[in-house]
């Protein structure tokens, strides 16, 4: 199919490139070098000598030479040794090419929304993009997306994102996906790499700063979409909320400063109870588990909220908040929230004793506000029916580490 779209009506230009390489231009010799240092003289080696000396490359770009201390120990390097010579080596150079290409474009860092980095030899958390936006004084709200596992395809990668995120931002008239990175806490939260695999970074810390920016990450939300939101959606109580579970604490602060219940947070709190926390793929589950008529049951005062604020928080400390819509059917397309809560229980909804298929494809029988679905694992005097309730139950089955 043909297209009138041409490079100009899409509005994408690139304006600016930037390369840097490190100082050292080692010869095919080098290797040589290390060869007779280090691996007895054979047939298999003579082979690799061989191949290093006519694949046509005169130099290759090297941060040392054959006498760098990282390639000299009896010892090959250990992952941990890599990550820190990335670190220390390999993020100058990308914070000097992000330089030339701002340069060239004549754009001042404070003129940047989005960063879009990959990498081949590097996966710590948070990021060494993170590191490089911190570099470069570029903004806290900046959004970033990492690619990896793209391999030489990376680059190219990475301008189809790139590209991608400018059309989406452009048709979202410029309104912007709530992301910030709490300043100084690349020490609080984050996953280093280790000779064993990724040691954990956790400080006592994390609990109280994602407490204090949850009320400023949600006024910024709503300054930015608020005014499409009816005026019954204007505080924190006023929604659903699909919190990343990252521990007890988070939830249970959460509900102090946003003065949500935990009902608010009920699939949360449940997802956490019965799988703890499983890194970025949680918040998907959480968003399922919400739309399910079980918690429909758990509802604020049994009336589900049509609109939901999904909250994350990762390593730097990043966090992530966006606003999301129950599908109320659109397209003809039936969801499982609407089964039981548009079609019931919403706000403004008529009552509907319809059975609606689930997930599983079994069949679900619609509840009234005031019924509550059978529990087959406790008995009605078990039965949640305030805060204090659904906390304790959430609690009981908690093991903190």
């Amino acid at each position: 199919m043909t297209s009138n779209n041409t490079f100009g009506e899409l509005g994408l230009s690139i304006i600016g490139l930037g390369a840097q390489y490190p100082p050292n231009k080692l010869k095919p010799d080098e290797l040589a070098k290390l060869a007779a240092k280090f691996h007895p003289k054979s047939p298999a080696m003579e082979k690799v000598l061989s191949i290093n000396r006519f694949t046509g490359i005169e130099t290759r770009s090297s941060i040392g030479t054959s006498e760098h201390p990282l390639v000299n120990n009896a010892a090959p390097p250990s992952i941990a040794d890599l990550h820190a010579t990335f670190m220390s080596d390999g993020v100058p150079l990308a914070v000097n090419a992000a330089r030339k290409a701002l340069a060239e474009a004549r754009l001042d860092v404070s003129q940047i929304t989005h960063v879009v980095s990959t990498t081949c030899t590097d996966s710590a958390n948070p990021g060494f993009d993170h590191y490089v936006a911190k570099e470069l004084g570029l903004l806290p709200s900046v959004e970033k997306v990492l690619l990896h596992g793209v391999g030489c395809a990376g680059g190219l990668a990475a301008l189809r994102t790139a590209a991608n995120l400018a059309l989406g931002h452009r048709f979202r008239g410029g309104r912007r996906v709530f992301y910030v990175v709490i300043p100084d806490t690349e020490g609080d939260l984050g996953f280093d790499a280790d000779p064993l695999g990724w040691k954990v970074v956790l400080s006592q810390r994390v609990p109280k700063m994602t407490e204090q920016v949850l009320e400023p990450a949600f006024s910024d939300l709503m300054a930015s979409i608020g005014h499409h939101l009816p005026e019954t959606y204007q505080t924190p109580p006023d929604f659903d909320w699909a919190m990343h579970p990252g521990g007890l604490t988070i939830l249970t602060n959460a509900e102090r400063t946003l003065k949500i219940s935990a009902e608010h947070m009920r699939a949360s709190y449940h997802r956490y109870m019965e799988h703890g926390n499983s890194s970025s793929a949680t918040i998907f589950s959480v968003m399922d588990h919400l739309r399910s008529k079980e918690m429909d049951s758990y509802a604020p005062d049994g009336r589900i909220k049509e609109y939901v604020v999904g909250c994350a928080f990762g390593p730097g400390i990043s966090v992530e908040m966006c606003m999301l819509k129950r599908n109320m059917g659109a397209r003809g397309i039936q969801t499982p929230p609407e089964t039981d809560s548009e079609a019931s229980r919403s706000e403004g909804g008529e009552e509907d004793d319809r059975d609606w298929p689930s997930l599983d494809g079994e069949t679900q029988t619609c509840h009234t506000p005031g019924e509550l679905p059978p529990e087959p694992t406790r008995d009605a005097e078990a039965t949640i029916t305030d805060e204090e309730g659904f906390i304790i139950e959430a609690l009981a089955g908690v093991e903190l580490d």
